[in-house]
């Protein structure tokens, strides 16, 4: 009951204000003063003329600008987005890599066919050094490389005599395409080596044969005189027994039958003899086949042996042949790819290098660039190939010479440690082109510059760069003790 009136009082004073609000308002021309010129008001007093005088619209202009502006910034940072990046710094390197230029070995330099910055062609002639011990080394090995191919064949060429049969012709080197490198002399020697080996070798079985023949002569003879002495002995002892009939009828003296006896006993001993001897001619006859029979195998084996080791030698000697040819080629360096020569290191001829030691580089033509960079821990893991960045070259402020698009192509998995930066993950990326226009002119990325990659990795607010930090604060200063 108590709060209605109020409430209408409340309303009705309310109302009243209202009223007296829009009959004011109504009549605010009325109230106003008249407004004077600018000349009357330098005729007024002091006071009425900067009572008189209107304020000036500046401030209020500068005011509602400002305001204006915060809200469009306000309303910017909190609906637009911009490119977040992870910087990389690295250099630039080749992305077909550059031909260093080394000798194999220490040698004097022959002869410098190149300066720094010249184009050459694949195959053409770079430095020239000194090849007398290299060629040296070549000859040696061929020279011995020829001396067991020609032995090798020898022995080919004697095995095949040999499985002919002793009575073959002489044999002699066939002419093959293999020994045409080899001079004329050396197979003829070989040839003439050839023919003693054979000549040898018919003489010595030749030698077990004379031997043999004179053994079957012999047993021949002695078997002849075992048949007479067989024929014999019988008569001998028939003779015996008539004369021991003879003596015990004393026809005929003690003496006589002796000698009878005497002439058995002799005939039986020489009988035995020649038997003996002619087994003993058996046995000889068999030795002297096996003789040479073991050796014929012999000589065969020997020539075989000969023949294999003749065979690996040639082999590992023609391994040698290339290893020093492939030497004596390598002792004139020649340009790998089409390119520029740069980096040149030599100047004197005559001057020694040593193995390994870099020359000078052969820059090819088709040179592309890449960019090899490290990035930071807090960044690689927002990072994946075929991101696109834009690559700063240090030696032309981009402010002025502009930037250079690229694209990741390759993360590594595994940290490398850095002295400065402690663990850092290599990252390459792919120029989109190797040139930069500087003023008038174009100029090629040269490898080894330093260089910045930013790459874009996401969008982000602009009002979270000012919150962030901000709530992280709050975030970890709510939670300590």
């Amino acid at each position: 009951m108590i709060a209605k009136p109020t409430l209408e009082a409340a309303l009705d004073l309310l109302a009243r204000y209202k009223r007296v609000f829009a009959a004011a308002w109504n009549v605010r021309h009325q109230l106003a003063p008249t407004p004077r010129g600018a000349l009357e008001r330098e005729f007024l007093p002091a006071a009425l003329e900067l009572q008189d005088t209107p304020p000036s619209p500046l401030p209020r202009v500068l005011m509602w600008t400002l305001i204006i502006a915060f809200a469009i910034a306000l309303a910017w940072s909190i609906l637009g987005r911009i490119d977040t990046v992870a910087s990389a710094s690295g250099k630039i390197i080749p992305s077909t890599r550059a031909q260093v230029i080394q000798p194999i070995e220490t040698a004097a330099v022959r002869r410098i066919h190149v300066a720094d910055g010249q184009a050459v062609h694949a195959g053409d002639l770079l430095v020239e050094l000194d090849a007398t011990a290299a060629g040296a080394e070549d000859a040696q090995a061929r020279e011995a490389w020829a001396t067991a191919r020609l032995k090798a064949e020898r022995a080919r060429s004697l095995l095949a005599s040999l499985e002919r049969g002793e009575n073959a012709g002489l044999p002699a080197l066939p002419a093959q395409p293999e020994l045409s490198d080899i001079p004329a002399s050396r197979r003829l020697a070989e040839t003439q080596l050839l023919t003693r080996q054979f000549e040898e070798y018919r003489s010595r079985l030749r030698a077990f044969d004379g031997e043999i023949a004179r053994a079957q002569a012999e047993q021949s003879a002695t078997r002849e005189l075992v048949a007479k002495l067989d024929a014999t002995l019988p008569i001998a002892r028939r003779r015996e027994a008539d004369y021991k009939n003879l003596v015990e009828r004393a026809f005929v003296s003690q003496h006589g039958y002796l000698e009878q006896e005497q002439a058995r006993i002799e005939i039986e001993r020489d009988l035995a003899y020649q038997r003996a001897k002619l087994a003993e001619l058996g046995q000889t006859i068999a030795q002297g086949r096996a003789n040479r029979s073991a050796w014929q195998a012999e000589f065969l084996r020997g020539v075989t042996a000969e023949l294999t080791e003749a065979e690996q030698q040639a082999a590992s000697l023609q391994a040698e042949v290339t290893k020093t040819e492939n030497k004596s080629r390598l002792m004139r360096l020649t340009a790998p790819v089409d390119g520029t020569v740069q980096q040149l290191a030599i100047h004197t001829e005559g001057g020694v290098v040593t193995p390994a030691q870099p020359l000078m580089v052969v820059v090819p033509n088709d040179y592309s660039a890449e960019v090899e960079a490290v990035l930071e821990n807090k960044d690689v893991g927002f990072v994946k190939p075929g991101q696109h960045a834009e690559i700063k070259i240090e030696t032309f402020p981009f402010t002025r010479y502009g930037t250079i698009p690229a694209e990741v192509s390759f993360i590594s998995n595994d940290a490398v440690t850095d002295e400065q930066r402690g663990l850092v993950f290599p990252v390459r990326l792919k120029l989109e082109r190797s040139t930069l226009q500087v003023d008038e002119r174009t100029v090629n990325l040269a490898a080894g510059m330093a260089v910045t990659a930013e790459i874009k990795t996401g969008h982000r607010r602009v009002i979270e760069y000012f919150l962030s930090p901000v709530l992280q604060t709050m975030d970890e200063s709510l939670g300590e003790r």
